[in-house]
């Protein structure tokens, strides 16, 4: 007999984003949502294998919450800040390389899970239709730290500008639903070495193959990489992370510590420019 397991999701805003209220009252308005409880006294609303949260606390502080929740698998769906003001839609796992300055703890890493993240900024990208909006996958950075089931954010950026257009929270809603109702593509999971906090490099090589990035480490953040933040990095995934993935001119003055580093402990790794 062959058992299917069906996932079941956990969708979570902060009741005071933006952002997320948009995307919330998009997934309200699209799907046949109902009331099923309550959480933080406020409405849990279900649809299939789907829980939408509103959480009184922070997303970048919501440690641990998927110790309380009983979904495999935690999405936030939240605001997206940025120096540059650039309008975005956007991907990421939470996790701090160095000080936690935004949730989270110092040098830890939450749960990736590579090929739904690829699939969900996949789904994105083809359903955007906002002119100027670029569809990015970031870097692993801020809180919170959850170590026990896999977890991703799902953003809209980069300014209150763009937080409440109504047509970002729909492709956002329309394009998570879409992938969590059918089965996830199974990808290589890889970890993101270098570059900008957009990942330009590694996502193209990605996009191109049958890869999924796991967490990234940025060239801003290559300092903190050492022996026990390279491990997390190939642990903390819900899926075997194959190699490390070099974005080779991104790596800057910290090249020649970290090959080093990845053939002493017989880590795999390719470069973006040799794939």
């Amino acid at each position: 007999i062959i058992v299917l397991i069906i996932m079941e999701y956990a969708l979570i805003i902060w009741k005071k984003d933006p952002a997320g209220n948009n995307i919330k009252n998009n997934l309200l308005n699209l799907y046949n949502f109902s009331e099923n409880g309550k959480y933080d006294d406020n409405d849990i609303y279900s649809y299939k294998n789907i829980n939408l949260y509103t959480s009184e606390t922070r997303h970048i502080n919501c440690e641990h919450i998927d110790e309380r929740l009983k979904e495999d698998v935690i999405i936030f769906l939240t605001t997206h800040r940025s120096e540059s003001k650039i309008p975005s839609l956007s991907v990421h796992v939470a996790g701090n390389w160095g000080k936690a300055e935004l949730g989270g703890e110092d040098k830890q890493l939450s749960i990736a899970y590579p090929s739904l993240m690829k699939e969900i900024f996949l789904e994105i990208k083809k359903n955007n239709t906002l002119e100027n909006f670029e569809v990015i996958f970031e870097v692993s950075h801020h809180g919170p730290l959850l170590t026990k089931k896999p977890s991703m954010f799902v953003e809209i950026g980069s300014s209150e500008k763009e937080w409440s257009i109504p047509e970002a929270g729909k492709i956002i809603a329309s394009s998570v639903m879409n992938c969590l109702s059918k089965k996830i593509t199974k990808t290589k999971a890889v970890f993101g070495i270098g570059g900008l906090h957009t990942t330009p490099i590694l996502t193209k090589a990605v996009e191109k193959s049958n890869l999924a990035l796991a967490h990234v480490c940025p060239k801003y953040n290559l300092e903190n990489l050492d022996e026990k933040m390279l491990k997390q990095a190939f642990e903390r995934s819900y899926e075997k992370v194959e190699f490390a993935l070099l974005d080779w001119k991104g790596m800057g003055k910290e090249k020649t510590r970290i090959i080093e580093l990845l053939e002493k402990l017989n880590i795999e790794y390719k470069r973006t420019d040799k794939l």
